[in-house]
């Protein structure tokens, strides 16, 4: 039991002060566990040191210290002191993680949303951070206006924030930011990946059959337009399978399988003969991911495959499409089959060929 005196309390302040991690970690869960509002003042008094460290710890036990700690964090946001002002900003994501979270996300919105207009660009763009992690109407135009902010960290952040905000208004400034060819693009794509607009599949596809894009980029569409799953796609994203780039490729074959198509089952077997491992590893992730009873002939085959994944994917396959037939062959890598796992990875396909069998003996 930890005393609850002043001594004690002083003793922690000065190791959270200290620098050192490990005794700042311990006097973090050991002032939470106190929750002694006598440490409310030294820990705000902290906020302001411009200790990168110091402040997270001080904001953290603060957004734990309940609704005293927490209403402190968020009238620091408006504190004279830059410092402080950061130190806050950067508290309220622990605040919004906090089990004993007592303040509305609205509030908090509220409060946080002039930190979008901060001098200090990186308390803008810790502001940004925190707006990835609620929704907040009256955020969603300052946000918009950060696309166009000066630093590079708080538009990137402001990217995200919109992705997360989920609001039809940023639809267009996000896809005219998607047509100029910006670092920023990866990041644009994984944010509208979050709406339902057929705008978005329309330029993501733009983008994938691009063959003088970036590859990156190329390939966070792809994997994008798996995610939305618009049906227009499908045509596009098989034809990719003709470009040269076995990265690409293999995003193509993962995009793919989240459609649950029956006419790309061929294609999926045909990858299976690639010579890429990645491309194949995905190939046996869809076949596996079908649906169809087909597709344990072509996994069984994928057994002696040289990748691992490979053969993890067509095991897991035999477990959910074979039956007793099956079993002695799943038994041979159970029992350290080298010829069907090698050393190094004879666990993890042990354990695979465990769980496949399991499954087929629950369906006897």
């Amino acid at each position: 039991m930890q005393p609850q005196n002043n001594w004690y309390i002083e003793q922690q302040i000065e190791n959270i002060k200290g620098g050192n991690e490990e005794k700042q970690r311990e006097a973090a869960k050991g002032l939470i566990e106190l929750q002694d509002i006598g440490i409310i003042t030294p820990l705000l008094n902290l906020l302001g040191t411009g200790n990168s460290n110091v402040s997270k710890f001080s904001g953290y036990i603060l957004a734990n210290m309940g609704n005293i700690g927490q209403l402190a964090i968020l009238e620091a946001l408006t504190n004279n002191n830059s410092n402080v002002r950061l130190a806050a900003t950067k508290a309220v994501v622990y605040i919004l993680r906090s089990k004993d979270n007592t303040i509305s996300i609205n509030d908090i919105g509220e409060s946080l949303v002039n930190n979008l207009k901060d001098e200090n660009p990186r308390i803008r763009a810790s502001a940004a951070v925190a707006f990835c992690a609620m929704k907040h109407t009256q955020s969603v135009e300052v946000l918009i206006e950060l696309l166009d902010d000066s630093n590079p960290n708080v538009v990137f952040n402001a990217v995200r924030a919109l992705g997360f905000q989920d609001d039809e208004r940023a639809l267009q400034p996000l896809l005219r930011m998607l047509a100029i060819k910006t670092p920023l693009r990866t990041a644009i794509i994984s944010s509208l990946a979050e709406f339902s607009n057929p705008l978005i599949a329309d330029s993501l596809i733009n983008i994938a059959v691009d063959t003088t894009d970036d590859i990156r980029v190329r390939e966070i569409a792809v994997y994008t337009l798996g995610k939305i799953k618009d049906k227009r796609a499908l045509t596009h994203l098989i034809n990719i399978l003709k470009d040269n780039s076995d990265s690409l490729k293999a995003e193509v074959i993962l995009a793919l399988s989240k459609f649950q198509e029956s006419e790309l089952f061929e294609i999926f077997v045909e990858a299976l003969n690639d010579k890429d491992n990645l491309v194949r590893k995905n190939a046996a992730y869809a076949l596996f991911k079908s649906n169809s009873s087909k597709a344990l002939i072509p996994l069984t085959n994928a057994l002696n495959d040289v990748y691992v994944s490979v053969r993890y994917y067509a095991v897991l396959g035999l477990g959910k499409y074979g039956n007793k037939d099956v079993i002695e062959v799943l038994e041979s890598i159970r029992t350290n089959d080298k010829a069907h796992t090698g050393e190094e990875d004879e666990g993890t396909m042990k354990q695979a060929a465990e769980f496949a069998i399991n499954r087929i003996m629950q369906r006897m």
